[in-house]
């Protein structure tokens, strides 16, 4: 699976640290890429996936939480959605 082999890269902190960007294109890119990974890594219908102790031990979480007010619709939106699916970023995600 190629979501497993991008965290075997250890490639969570690199996508996470770029979450500072203002360019909304790159952010939706970032969280998509995020999202996958976080799904991939889902056990049976459960929403907390293994791979967010990674993106939380890099400090994606409060990144992430602070993109929630995001000025462009889509990134705020990619985020709640994000959110929604694997927890609350103040939480596990």
């Amino acid at each position: 699976m190629c979501s497993t082999l991008v965290v075997d890269m250890e490639c969570i902190e690199p996508l996470c640290n770029r979450l500072e960007s203002r360019n909304a294109h790159l952010l939706q890119r970032l969280l998509g890429g995020l999202m996958t990974i976080l799904y991939a890594g889902c056990a049976d219908n459960s929403p907390f996936s293994v791979h967010a102790e990674k993106v939380e031990e890099c400090g994606g979480l409060d990144l992430i939480d602070n993109l929630q007010l995001h000025e462009n619709t889509d990134v705020a939106c990619m985020v709640r959605t994000l959110c929604s699916r694997h927890g609350h970023p103040a939480q596990q995600l």
